[in-house]
């Protein structure tokens, strides 16, 4: 439910479900049914606009993930994370964290991640002032996500958009 309220946009539903589901699982002391509702929770707090919040709960959702070597999910908040790092000014914290969501999918089948992948390169080169490789990349991406049927996530969704109107300026 909380993932449908995320998609429609509606962040306080996304936190109260997540926190609720977040409680039930602790409450449970299943640490495995804790992966999603962080970080949906992680998700809500880096969409209402609270990166400090936002990268704890990313933090504690890696943690939780290699400790329950979920290597993709990891791997997903490690980039998620690089995106909040990079609004808050921490370019070269930003790059470690998707060199390292680079580093732990190598050798894994992550076609459905590729197209979030070639996304973050496209950032990568903007960051790096290259805004030929960029456009070139999100053009890429673009059409990845196309050719795969996927709709971005609305966090990722609005990082793409936020790099679209950058690279047109």
């Amino acid at each position: 439910l909380a993932r449908v309220a995320l998609r429609n946009g509606r962040l306080d539903e996304v936190e109260e479900l997540a926190l609720r589901a977040d409680r039930i699982a602790t409450d449970a002391g299943d640490r495995r049914m804790r992966r999603m509702p962080i970080h949906l929770r992680a998700v809500a707090a880096r969409m209402s606009g609270r990166p400090d919040e936002a990268q704890e709960l990313y933090r504690r959702s890696i943690e939780i993930n290699e400790e329950l070597g979920e290597v993709r999910m990891a791997a997903v908040e490690h980039r998620n994370l690089a995106y909040v790092e990079l609004h808050a000014g921490a370019v070269e914290r930003a790059r470690e964290l998707f060199s390292k969501a680079v580093t732990q999918l190598e050798g894994l089948d992550v076609a459905a991640l590729a197209p979030y992948l070639m996304f973050d390169r496209a950032t990568v080169a903007a960051i790096d002032g290259d805004d030929v490789d960029a456009v070139a990349k999100l053009a890429e991406a673009d059409r990845m996500f196309q050719e795969q049927g996927v709709v971005p996530d609305p966090d990722d969704a609005e990082e793409i958009e936020s790099l679209r109107r950058r690279l047109k300026s």
